[in-house]
């Protein structure tokens, strides 16, 4: 009788490659197969004045339980609107400006009407659950008009 490898088994079990992800996982000891993430470049809202905005909106996040940290990584490029002089970013939970802030705010000193590039990346520990958003949110503060969002990028990744 001829022996099978777990790789040929999971080969001809038909079911989802979560499920065989998350065996080869637990089978090995493993941190391997995929690694749970969600990415999005839509941009949102462009930030009105004064007003925080989600500019980039994450998919729903399914992180597996063995997962118990979340790093956000985002980028925007916008232009600041007219007399702008403080951009706020954020990551917040959930699907808008109403979640949980991770990680704090990053402030930053703007001159009206220039083009200005952001990165910032932050962690978070949530409650495991299925479904799990980000946002990444910006605010002008003393704008007299909206500023534009050019890009964005926006990535959740489960760890653990």
């Amino acid at each position: 009788m001829e022996r099978a490898t777990l790789s040929d088994i999971l080969r001809e079990v038909k079911h989802a490659p979560e499920l065989q992800d998350r065996l080869a996982r637990v089978v090995f000891n493993l941190g391997g197969g995929r690694v749970p993430f969600v990415f999005s470049t839509t941009i949102g809202t462009s930030p009105a004045t004064n007003e925080e905005e989600a500019v980039c909106i994450a998919p729903p996040l399914n992180p597996p339980s063995d997962s118990p940290f979340i790093a956000l990584f985002g980028m925007y490029r916008l232009t600041i609107g007219t007399s702008g002089t403080q951009l706020t970013t954020r990551f917040r939970q959930g699907s808008g400006i109403a979640g949980t802030i991770v990680g704090g705010n990053w402030l930053d000193t703007v001159v009206a009407a220039n083009i200005l590039s952001k990165m910032a990346m932050a962690f978070d520990t949530p409650q495991l659950a299925a479904g799990i958003q980000y946002s990444l949110t910006a605010q002008i503060l003393a704008g007299a008009a909206a500023s534009t969002v050019l890009n964005v990028a926006l990535l959740a990744l489960a760890l653990g």
